[in-house]
Parts: structure tokens; C-alpha cells; sequence
């Protein structure tokens, strides 16, 4: 007898507790709402907070996917107002050289970059003398021992320096007889160092190879499934990218090519409007998608260059905003705050 009330009593509390998709508590959550106020819990359903409070949150929400964060903090999404989203994918796929400690462990990461790769032109990026016991600029000596034939570039760290091989010189028609204005050949002797400063790099610039539209697309993919992205940033600004960028983006998405058109994104939370403008009248279709990929607005474009989106009905969190204007697409995410 007392085993059955036991088991009705718990299934009474089960019932009295709204069931979630996940419960965060003991944690240090930073709401970034006016006040900047602090909470210890909350609970999403369906892609979105339904509470956000202190710990009686176990005795309102039941989950079978509970955190207890330990004190540790939760953090709205972070915005980068100024990324080379383009170029951080192609450098996900060049060789990593930052913080090698020594010439040799360079040539050590190009030589497995090469390995695993077999691609014909090496480019990687990151070297710094300064971190090596040996701090004057290297020379090229070892790196034509290993690549004889093949062109190598490897830029410094801050993006002022080369260090090429010699069938990198010679393609880019490199001799010691080359003069460049606003920038160094270094030569010890009348020997070319293989290390290209400033302006000098441009000529080497000039034979790199065109990445192929495969190369494009694995760029922006690696870039939107780097750790960067995926874990720290909501809203990102990409600044410089070039048109290839814009003409394999569709290919990325998943979706038919198209161009890249401006569209200044100003939000109102405190009306609950999203407002768009653009430089010319805007028609088609412009949407919100939200973190599990659902459309949650979507609506026509008026042909006008403002266009308001009312997201007083949304809940708080990271969405996608697309606008396919005539064959032209405008994405970025955005972050509700309510």
C-alpha cells in the first residue's frame, strides 16, 4: 500500500512539471538585457527559452537532458563586427605554421601538409622568428632541399613577410636584379634569401594560383564549421571578400548560384521590428530561419528599399535572416534579445 502512494505521489509531481528539451542550472548566465542582470537556470523547448530564473526552475521543468554547470558562465552570442570570413576558410586549409618554435619544425608542418594534401602550390601562413632561438629572418637553404620543384609560400605571421623557395622565385621571375619600391628582397650577398617583404610579395602574389570552385567551397564550409563560428559567434560582419566569394556562396548553401547584394540590417528590439535597407528596391522573399533550420517568418518583399520584419512573436535566440532578391542573396545572423 504504501509503495502505491509512493509511485501516484510521484507521478502527481511528474505531471505538475512541464516537460522541456533541456534544463541549464547552477550556472552563471549573463542576459545582456538592460539591466545586465545574472540568472542561474533556464529552459529551452522546441529551439526556445521558455524560463529563465533561478534554481526552483527543477521543481517547474522536468527534462531528460539536464546540465548543472557548475557555476560556470553561459554567454549570449558573441557579434564580430569586422571578419575575413572568406579568408579564415582558406587558411583552415593552408599550413598552419603558428607557434612553431624553430625553422626546422616549419619545414617539418609543410612537409606533412604535403604529405596528406599533394597539392602542387603550398601555401601556409603563421611563422614568426621572434619565437625562435635563432630571431634574424631564415633563409630558403632547407626549404629547397625539401621542395626543389615545387612553389612554396609561407607568409609571416603579421602578413609583411614571405619566405618562398627558389621555384617560387623563378615562377614569379625573381632574380637578383629585381627591384621593388616600398619593399625588401633580402639577399645575404648577392644570394636570394627567399624572404619577400611588403611590396616585394605582390610579384609572388601575382602566381599564386586561383583556388577552383571546389577549393571556394570547401573554404566558406571550413570557415562556417570552424570553432570560431560554430561554439563563440552568432552575427559576423564580413568585410573584403572577393567575388568568388559571392558566386559559390549558393554552391555552399546548398542552394542555385547567386550574387551578393548590400543590405544594411538595423534591429529595434524594444519594438519588436527588424528593419532592412537596401540601395534599390528589394523583391522576393525574406525569411528568418532559426537554430534548428525552421522558417519561422517568411515573407514577400514590397519593391521597396525599406523593408520592416515584425519578430514581436519570436523568441529570443540566434536566427539566419535571408533575403533572394532576384537571383541576388543577402544572409547573416542575427541575435533577438528579449
Amino acid at each position: 500500500m504504501k509503495n502505491k502512494i509512493l509511485l501516484l505521489f510521484l507521478i502527481f509531481l511528474t505531471s505538475c512539471t512541464e516537460s522541456v528539451d533541456l534544463i541549464v542550472h547552477n550556472a552563471k548566465i549573463y542576459s545582456a538585457d538592460e539591466l545586465n542582470n545574472t540568472y542561474s537556470s533556464f529552459a529551452v523547448k522546441e529551439g526556445k527559452f521558455v524560463y529563465v530564473g533561478g534554481d526552483e526552475i527543477l521543481s517547474n521543468y522536468s527534462s531528460s537532458n539536464i546540465i548543472n554547470a557548475q557555476e560556470l558562465p553561459v554567454y549570449p552570442g558573441f557579434i564580430d563586427s569586422h571578419a575575413h570570413f572568406y579568408d579564415l576558410g582558406f587558411y583552415l586549409n593552408q599550413v598552419d605554421l603558428k607557434n612553431t618554435q624553430s625553422l626546422e619544425e616549419v619545414i617539418d608542418r609543410v612537409t606533412e601538409f604535403d604529405a596528406e594534401n599533394n597539392s602542387d602550390f603550398i601555401i601556409g601562413r603563421g611563422w614568426d622568428q621572434n619565437d625562435w632561438n635563432n630571431k634574424t629572418f631564415p633563409t630558403n637553404t632547407l626549404l629547397n632541399e625539401k621542395f626543389p620543384d615545387k612553389p612554396v609560400v609561407l607568409r609571416r605571421i603579421d602578413g609583411h613577410a614571405y619566405l618562398v623557395n627558389d621555384s617560387a622565385l623563378k615562377l614569379a621571375g625573381i632574380n637578383n636584379l629585381t627591384k621593388v619600391e616600398g619593399g625588401e628582397i633580402v639577399k645575404i650577398g648577392n644570394r636570394l634569401t627567399g624572404v619577400l617583404i611588403d611590396n616585394s610579395m605582390r610579384l609572388v602574389d601575382n602566381i599564386i594560383p586561383e583556388p577552383s570552385r571546389e577549393e571556394s567551397i570547401q573554404a566558406l564550409l571550413s570557415a562556417m564549421t570552424s570553432t570560431t563560428y560554430v561554439v563563440s559567434l552568432t552575427v559576423y560582419n564580413t568585410c573584403g571578400d572577393s567575388d568568388t566569394y559571392s558566386s559559390v556562396l549558393g554552391d555552399a548553401l546548398g542552394e542555385d548560384e547567386y550574387t551578393l547584394f548590400n543590405v544594411k540590417v538595423f534591429p529595434n528590439p524594444a519594438k519588436g521590428f527588424i528593419t532592412l535597407e537596401s540601395d534599390a528596391g528589394m523583391e522576393g522573399t525574406i525569411s528568418l530561419i532559426d537554430a534548428l533550420g525552421r522558417t519561422v517568418v517568411e515573407m514577400n518583399a514590397n519593391g521597396m528599399s525599406n523593408q520592416v520584419i515584425d519578430v514581436r512573436d519570436l523568441s529570443a535566440g540566434t536566427y539566419v535572416l535571408r533575403v533572394l532578391n532576384n537571383g541576388q542573396l543577402f544572409q547573416e545572423r542575427v541575435q533577438i534579445v528579449k
